[in-house]
């Protein structure tokens, strides 16, 4: 699953998380524009409004690399109070460890009645949501291939199996035996391979 983290826009009176708007998502692709849900809580006496504004940013690569995606939204958020906006739609482009960051120029005027806060003018940001971002077919190869290799071994194990029973049965004159048999050992491949595949489906 994505981790998140809360980060402070201005000290700890005023706050902001990110959530991928798709509440299920733990992946994301290279030529996806994904949306995500930006939450700002305002712990402050006065609202925040008039020309306010913050920096969002998507960064792909490790430690903490440089944004190749940057915007600015508007913001107000009255006096004691939590408001959501949403803000994404990007093409996400590079394929790596994704960080969505904000950053603020700044709160102008904090102790006044009217307080703005500033976008920021620079590259830097803290951390609010990371996520792995992959190319499509990339992803088919190091996830999905395996997967049909499994099953396409387990389907040949069955088969010869079986037809070795089968054939033993023939041998010794008793075909319907055989065929008992094959059908109990036909039965626990598929009961095994179905719980492999339910957890890998859970995982």
């Amino acid at each position: 699953m994505p981790a998140h983290q809360k980060v402070n826009l201005f000290r700890d009176q005023l706050t902001a998380e990110v959530r991928p708007a798709e509440s299920d998502r733990d992946i994301y692709f290279t030529d996806e524009r994904p949306e995500f849900i930006l939450s700002i809580t305002n712990n402050m006496n006065v609202g925040i409004g008039g020309e306010s504004s913050l920096t969002w940013m998507i960064a792909v690569g490790d430690e903490k690399p440089k944004p190749h995606i940057r915007e600015d939204i508007d913001v107000s958020v009255p006096a004691k109070e939590t408001v959501e906006f949403t803000i994404g739609g990007e093409l996400l482009a590079f394929e790596g460890h994704t960080i969505l960051g904000l950053n603020t120029g700044g709160m102008r005027a904090p102790h006044s009645d009217s307080p703005v806060l500033q976008k920021s003018s620079g590259s830097s940001y803290k951390p609010a949501l990371s996520f792995t971002t992959w190319d499509r077919e990339h992803y088919r190869v190091i996830h999905e291939q395996p997967k049909r290799t499994q099953e396409f071994a387990l389907v040949s194990s069955i088969s010869i199996v079986t037809l070795a029973i089968v054939q033993v049965g023939v041998t010794a004159n008793e075909p319907i035996v055989s065929v008992g048999i094959g059908a109990i050992i036909l039965y626990i491949f598929w009961r095994t391979g179905r719980t492999q595949r339910t957890s890998r489906n859970k995982s």
